[in-house]
Formats: structure tokens, sequence, C-alpha cells
């Protein structure tokens, strides 16, 4: 299925669910900011920069897809695996993240979102395969995951617990499961509950590059995101480079979080997620390059960029359209299982 790259700048309405409390032997865990009004699921209110632009493009988009699909040329989104909700989860592990602070910079204007192009590392669309390996044109490749065997390795660790501000639902690490080649975040009700998965990797760097190909069941309870997370103890700030909280799947978003205040400078674009695509950020000094499938897609330039220690982090979560943060398709409803399946990971560092 080709890529449908429509990036329409910018977002408003975002709001962060800091967790509340870990298993002891958990670090803090990461919560990202989903598509909502600020305060309705509960988290504390944040001032908010609101940028707003036409929907124009957005709307062609989507109006695209509904007709491809009423044709009957739209493809059938693969089935994910089903591993037993009780498969053997990886041991806690304690971890103690490096203590640096964020900045806060002063707001300053978002640039308009950039004109795809191909970069080094373009992956096509289609079915899952294989990580990329080796360097690319200005990045160095230091970490590989394409999800083989059935344990995770040893530099992911997993979320447990509640998040903060979030009621609707517990992390646990039996919903973080590898098998037949794919990362399985699952999210399921279990006793009345609703339970997910989400982990984090050890790897924290200033600068890089990261790209994930995974795709995710549609489902208006289950939200998810793909993000960079600050080691040290302060937040912001935060690099959310795929995310949204739930819906059809339709598109995502991507935000950088700065400053204080939470600012925020945000970006969406038109893409099926719940067919394989390849989703990645490009970060260096001052400026974030979003790309879709190795082409970017979105770039804020800007003094907010962030410039200490991140990693990645990958989760899944309840509380999407019913959390009131939903703005892709609500109203597909929710599957007993909704999983969202990861074929790899590959992280740089400037070369």
């Amino acid at each position: 299925m080709a890529a449908a790259v429509t990036a329409v700048g910018s977002l408003t309405g975002l709001a962060l669910d800091a967790p509340a409390t870990t298993t002891t032997a958990e670090p803090a865990i990461e919560d990202a900011s989903w598509w909502r009004d600020a305060g309705r699921d509960g988290s504390r209110d944040r001032s908010h920069r609101q940028e707003r632009t036409s929907s124009s493009r957005w709307d062609a988009a989507r109006a695209e897809r509904a007709q491809r699909a009423a044709s009957g040329r739209s493809t059938a989104p693969p089935a994910p695996s089903s591993p037993s909700a009780q498969a053997p989860a990886p041991a806690p592990e304690a971890e103690t993240a490096p203590q640096q602070a964020g900045s806060s910079p002063a707001p300053a204007p978002a640039p308009a979102a950039a004109t795809p192009a191909p970069t080094p590392s373009s992956t096509a669309t289609g079915a899952a395969g294989n990580a990329p390996t080796g360097d690319v044109a200005g990045w160095r490749q230091v970490f590989s995951d394409d999800f083989d065997g059935s344990t995770l390795g040893s530099q992911w660790r997993t979320y447990s617990g509640q998040p903060g501000g979030s009621p609707y639902g517990t992390w646990s690490p039996s919903q973080v499961q590898v098998s037949d080649g794919f990362l399985n975040l699952r999210n399921n009700l279990q006793n009345g509950q609703w339970v997910s998965g989400g982990l984090a990797s050890r790897i924290g760097q200033t600068y890089g590059k990261w790209e994930v190909r995974f795709r995710i069941d549609a489902s208006d309870e289950i939200k998810y995101a793909a993000l960079l997370w600050p080691d040290g103890p302060s937040w912001p700030p935060e690099i959310d480079f795929a995310e949204d909280a739930g819906g059809d799947r339709s598109g995502t978003t991507a935000t950088l979080h700065y400053g204080s205040d939470d600012s925020m400078v945000g970006e969406r674009v038109a893409v099926d997620l719940t067919q394989w695509h390849t989703m990645g950020v490009e970060w260096s000094p001052g400026r974030i390059v979003y790309t879709l499938d190795g082409r970017p897609w979105a770039t804020t330039e800007h003094q907010g960029v962030p410039s200490e220690p991140m990693h990645l982090a990958l989760q899944t979560q309840p509380g999407g359209c019913q959390g009131g943060g939903g703005a892709f398709g609500c109203g597909v409803g929710n599957p007993g299982t909704t999983t969202m399946q990861v074929d790899w990971v590959t992280i740089y560092a400037p070369a």
C-alpha cells in the first residue's frame, strides 16, 4: 500500500499523563502527550501554546482514502499475532537514569511542514521485513532489533503500574510479548480493567535518528505513542514522533514539548497505520525532522529543540476516544484485544 504523505500543521490541546506510581523494581514510566483537551482525563492543567492552520489537505486525504475503500481498492490490515496474555514476562530490572535537567526556552513560531523528499534510509511500505543494517549518510547505526526469538533483549525495560492522571487502566510486563518475529504490545480487559503494554530503550543519547516499523489495530479505547523521553529527572523535553488517542488510525501526530510551561509545536499527517509503515525522527541541534517510510513529512526548527540525552519509548494505553482525546475517526468500536505490532527498531547516532 503506497503511503499517502499529507502533512498538516499544527495541533492544539495536548496533555501529558505523568506516571503516579511504579513497581519497586521499575524506574519512572513515560507517558506520551495525547490528543485531548487539557485536564479532561484528570491530569493537571497546563498552559498550551495554540497554533492552527487550514486542514484542507488533511480533509482531502481522508476523502481520497474513503473513496478508495468504497471502490474496493483498499487492502485489509494484516491480522495481528495473538500470543497468550499469560506469556512469561521479562524479569523486573532496576535502572538509574542520568540526572540531567531540561531547559526552558521561550516560544517561537513553528515552521511550515516540510515537502516530502527521499532520504538515504528510505524504507518501502507493504509487508513487514528486516531491519536496516549499517550506517547511512550522516548517521552511525548503534542499535537494531528485529525481535527474533521469544524474549526481549537486555536493551529494553518494560512498564508496570498505573499512569499518573489516567484512571483507565494499568501497564503490565505480561502485555509486552515477543513472538513470530514481532514485538506485540497488547491491550485487553482483565477482571474488568484495561491492561496495556509499554517499554523503553536503555540507550540514551543526545541527537540521533530513530526508526520504528509498526502497525496497530483500530480501536476507540486504545492510544499509542512512539517518543523520545529525557534520561534526566526533569520534564519537558519530549519528542513524540508518532501518536494518536484512539480511532481508525487514519493519521498520526508529532509534537515537540519544551519549556517549564509545556509549550508545544506539533504536526499531523494522514497515514493508515492499521497497515505497516515506518515512522521516524531525526534530531539534531535546533532541528527535528519527522519521517514516514524514509521520507520527511514535517520539520521543526526551533530554539525549544532539546540538547540533553533522551531515549526511545513505545507504549499503548486505554482512555482514547472515551477520554476525550480521539482526533482520527472515532466510532470504530473496541476489539477484545488491541495489539500494536512492531517489526523492527533501529537507532543511529550522529556520524
